[in-house]
Order: structure tokens, then sequence, then C-alpha cells
């Protein structure tokens, strides 16, 4: 089967639906009804939520089945096997109807929430009966033509290993693996968003992520952290609009319309690509990763750059020599647009550049691009490979050697008989001492 998802997600990220249950009340049904069941009593009610979303700009959407499984369906006297199905097909029926008539590329996701009882050794429910129930349901999804299967708002590891485990076991649908974490950014049973990133992307989830929590500014916070623990991971979010608050007998959620607006813009950059080149300062790479991003260092060249970006999905690529490229400006080089943020940043920061840069300056100290003629630049490039044997070397473009404290990049002109030099050390003393050093090995 074709994974549509991970292929949208090559594009651009995809904007899902909100929340069912919270709207399901909204439109005058009550908590303590079964809401899975409205898929057989109340369809034009879920239909209406679906066709809300879809109108309102989402490109996927999740079934009413966050609780359709055997344990929660048979608090209601609704969990025998015939009734699961008849729930879970219902659900995704009801999504495919609204999403063929907006003739939309809308994908649907099947919705697997927990099962409501703990798992050994918390509780009594044993690993191969979680995992069977699981399967129950996301058969029964999967079966009625569900594009993927989201399991979501999971709080213990065991238990979301389950499930996972029962998705990829079903079919070659793309699986969403969510955890929910309380305010003190760990799940209920304790864990924490690194120990959940590197245990969600051991699991083989096409995505995983978080979702519910305490809102928009927690949980970036939660999905920077996870991104730290598992780099390679691809990512999904789904939060709260803030903790839920009861005004007059309502439930009620304090973040607004552009509040949330600003962090779905900050999650869609949240583990972003930028590439830089060999040239740069560590303080490219340090900030793009403080930031959630992540930087890739490439060869120096504007056709080089491009094709890194283009590979990459990278929204920026920047060159020292001042070259800058945008994804959202077909890659094109363009001075002008970072010049109109910058402009943007003094604005709002209301300091001189040289207050911002400041910091930076104390940390990060550069020797600037240093040319030296030689007459063998093979020789003298092998020099530098056996002088700085010890360090991390890199043939990227030309020779690159790293160490803690300082790191150089040497490469040789395409026209001249040159050698450039580019170092920088975490002190003014030491970079000049090895620039200096450096320097002396180049020219023999």
């Amino acid at each position: 089967m074709t994974n549509r998802l991970l292929d949208q997600l090559t594009e651009r990220p995809l904007l899902a639906d909100g929340a069912m249950g919270t709207m399901l009340h909204a439109h005058g049904v009550p908590f303590d009804r079964c809401f899975d069941e409205l898929n057989l009593s109340q369809p034009a009610t879920v239909t209406e939520i679906h066709r809300a979303y879809i109108d309102a700009g989402a490109q996927l959407i999740v079934t009413n089945t966050f609780g359709a499984n055997r344990y929660k369906l048979g608090e209601r006297g609704l969990g025998a096997p015939h009734k699961v199905g008849e729930i879970n097909a219902a659900a995704v029926s009801l999504a495919r109807r609204v999403v063929d008539a907006s003739f939309k590329d809308v994908l649907i996701a099947g919705d697997v929430g927990p099962l409501g009882v703990r798992l050994a050794p918390f509780g009594r429910v044993k690993a191969e009966q979680a995992y069977a129930a699981f399967r129950e349901q996301i058969e029964a999804l999967v079966e009625a033509g569900a594009d993927l299967i989201v399991i979501e708002t999971m709080t213990d590891l065991y238990e979301i290993g389950e499930a996972v485990r029962a998705a990829k076991d079903v079919d070659k649908v793309p699986v969403i693996a969510t955890m929910t974490f309380t305010r003190d950014d760990r799940t209920l049973l304790g864990d924490s968003p690194a120990k959940v990133g590197a245990e969600l992307a051991k699991l083989g989830a096409d995505l995983i992520g978080v979702n519910c929590s305490g809102g928009p500014a927690q949980v970036l916070r939660i999905l920077n952290a996870m991104k730290q623990a598992a780099p390679e991971a691809n990512f999904a979010v789904k939060p709260n609009a803030g903790w839920p608050e009861q005004v007059g007998g309502r439930i009620m959620y304090p973040a607004t319309p552009g509040y949330f607006g600003e962090y779905a813009i900050a999650f869609a950059e949240a583990g972003a690509k930028i590439v830089y080149d060999v040239r740069a300062s560590r303080a490219v790479a340090d900030r793009v990763t403080a930031a959630g991003g992540r930087a890739l260092m490439h060869r120096v060249g504007h056709a080089f750059i491009k094709k890194r970006m283009r590979d990459e999905n990278a929204i920026f690529g920047g060159e020292v020599s001042g070259h800058f490229y945008f994804r959202e400006n077909w890659y094109a080089d363009n001075g002008m647009i970072p010049a109109l943020l910058l402009l943007e940043l003094l604005g709002k920061e209301g300091r001189r550049l040289s207050e911002i840069l400041a910091p930076l300056r104390a940390k990060y100290h550069i020797s600037g691009e240093i040319n030296s003629r030689v007459d063998d630049v093979p020789a003298a490039l092998g020099r530098l490979e056996e002088r700085y044997r010890d360090g991390r070397l890199s043939k990227l473009d030309g020779v690159s050697v790293d160490y803690d404290a300082w790191h150089f990049n040497v490469r040789p002109s395409n026209t001249e008989p040159l050698l450039r030099l580019n170092l920088e050390a975490l002190s003014g003393p030491e970079m000049e001492r090895r620039r200096d050093e450096v320097l002396s090995v180049i020219r023999g």
C-alpha cells in the first residue's frame, strides 16, 4: 500500500482536525453518553463535525472511535466482537462519506485510545489480552477503509507498545503513536519526554509525538525534548487549547484561536531542517538545535546547497559568503528576505544589532577566511590530515577537523592555488593560537 501520509509529509506539514468529544458535547451530547455508539444512533451529528473540520481546512480527520474497544464498550454492554466491529466500521464509513462529498484530498485516521484498564505490572490485564483488544479494533478500522491508524492519549509505554505492535501486524497502513503528559512534563506513570521519545522511536510507528496535555506551550516544550531523544523520527502533535476549566457548568479551554494559531506555526517549524556550509560558526548548529531544528552541514556552493535542501526538504540554506536560500522562495538566492527579517527582529527587540550579537561574539571566536598560496595543494591538505588525525576528521569539502574547544575547515580554491582557512575557538587567545598553528602547517 502506498504510504499517502508520508508522501504528503515530504511536501508539507499536515493539519489535522481537533477534538471529537468536545464538539459532540457542544452539540448537546451529555458526557455520560457513549460517544462511540453515536456512529450508529446519531450519525448526522458525527458527520456534521467532520464536515466542519474539513471546511475549516483539516487535511486529516480522525474517526469517532476513541473508546471503541472491547473494554470500554463492554462497560455499556456493547463489547461483543460483532458490536465492536460494527461501531468502528460505521465510524470510518461516516468519515469517508464526508470526505468524498468534500471533493478534497483528506486522509481518514482510525482513532484508537487507551483501553480504560491497567496493564500488568500496574494492573491485571495481561499484555496478550491488550494486544488482542487493540488488534480487534484496528482490524475493523482498516477493513472499513481507514487510511492510517492514530494511537493517542496513552499514558503507559507498555500499553502503547501493544497497540503499535497490533497495528503493525494488521496491515501496512501508516501508524501515528502519541502520548499525553501531566503538568510536570511527565506521563501519568512518570516517564520523561526523552524516555518516551526514545521508546516510541523503537516501536516502529511512522510518526510519534504528544497530544492533549497542557496546551500548545507545554506540548512544544515536550516535542523539542522528544526530538532530542529521537532526532530521526517524524513527529505529530495535537495539543489541548490549554488546561480545561469548568465555567458555568461548561468545560472551557483558555487558549484563544490567535494564540493557538501562532503555536501551530511553531509546531510546523519545530524540527525543520537548515542547511549550512562547512565554513560556518558552531553558532548556527547550536542555535538551530536549541530551537528544535536539525542543522545539516554541506559543501560550499549554491548548486550543492540547493540540491541538499531539496533532498532533505529543508526550509532554509545559508552560506558564509552571504548567499541565502528559502524553500518558500523556490530555493532562489535572495538577500532581501534575510534583511527584512533582520529589520523585523530589530523592531521587536528594540535593541541594536551589536547588542543582540554580543552573547554570540562572546562565545564564538572566529578567524574569518584566510587565504594561503601554496605550491602543492594535495600535499598541504595531506599535512593537515596527518597533523590533526586525533580530531574528528571530515573530507566533505576540503579538510575539516573538529575538537571540543575548536574546529577548522581548509578548502582549496576552484580557480587558484590557494587554500582557504576558517577556524573557530571558544576563546580569543585559543583562536589566535590555533589559527597561527594551522597556518604554519598549511604553509609548510
